[in-house]
Parts: C-alpha cells; structure tokens; sequence
C-alpha cells in the first residue's frame, strides 16, 4: 500500500448498486476485490454483476473490456469476473469466457487511432495513416467482388 492509503475490511453486508445505497460507507480510496457474473448489460453502458451471496452491484467498465464481445457473450449465459467495489461504486475490470463463450464473437468491431493503425500476419500488413493513406502488402494480394470490383483515383498505376 502507498503512503497515507488505509486498507479497510469492507463488511459483506455492504451493497453498491444503482438501487440501493451502502449501509456502510467505504473509505474512500478503499476498493473491494469481488467475483461475481455479469449477467446483463444496462441501457447506460453499464454492466450488472450478481455477486455470490445473490447482490446486485452495476459497473463501469475498464477500457480494455470488449462490450460488443461482451453484449454477445450474455446472449449465451452469464459471463464470470471480477469487479472492484469502491466509495464510487462497482468497476468491472476483468471477464473469463467460459467454454459455453469459446464461439462468441461481437456483431461489429471499431477500432480506432488517432495517428495509424497497423494489421500484421506474418509478410502481411494493411496500414491506414490520418492522412488518408491506405497500404496493403503481401506475397499474393487479391481482391474481389462478387458485383462489381472497381480501382478508382486521379492516377491508377498498374505495375
């Protein structure tokens, strides 16, 4: 622990949710490591665990959580995880796919950059810079449309 950081044994009775208030208060700094299940997403963002003992605490959600994995993976069952709780609430930072989740995958993916963004297989990469340059290179590169399959700029250079 820092200095000045006091750990406090929070009692078990103590409930964060969006329903209800803690019956005792949390020091603040003070956070809680609990394992619980996510079992549904709110219409805030927010992810509603069920602890153990059958409490309902909603978390914020790390940054490095997947909700659009996440969103997919609650269609199958409940998703295992820890969360912390603290004097601000609940904060879901950790979910373990169960093999009932080993098939999920999200309905959309976004990633985004505010500089580059690099793909890399092997000899293969894709590259995307602001600027608005787009690199695909690889041993065989092929493209295909099923309708139409159109190279289209100011100057189209082949070979």
């Amino acid at each position: 622990m820092g200095k000045g950081v006091r750990a406090a044994r929070v009692p078990a009775r103590t409930v964060v949710s969006a329903h209800t208030r803690p019956a005792n208060k949390i020091d603040p700094g003070t956070r809680v490591v609990v394992e619980a299940q996510i079992v549904e997403l709110t219409g805030d963002g927010r992810a509603r665990a069920r602890t153990g003992d059958g409490r309902i605490i909603d978390c914020r959600c790390a940054q490095g959580i997947d909700v659009g994995w996440l969103r997919a993976a609650l269609v199958v069952g409940p998703v295992d995880a820890e969360i912390t709780i603290g004097a601000r609430g609940g904060s879901l930072w950790a979910v373990f796919a169960g093999p009932e989740h080993a098939a999920v995958k999200p309905e959309h993916v976004s990633i985004a950059a505010s500089t580059s963004i690099d793909l890399r297989c092997g000899s293969s990469t894709v590259s995307l810079k602001r600027d608005g340059r787009v690199r695909v290179r690889g041993r065989d590169v092929i493209t295909r449309g099923s309708r139409v399959a159109r190279v289209q700029g100011h100057t189209v250079r082949l070979n």
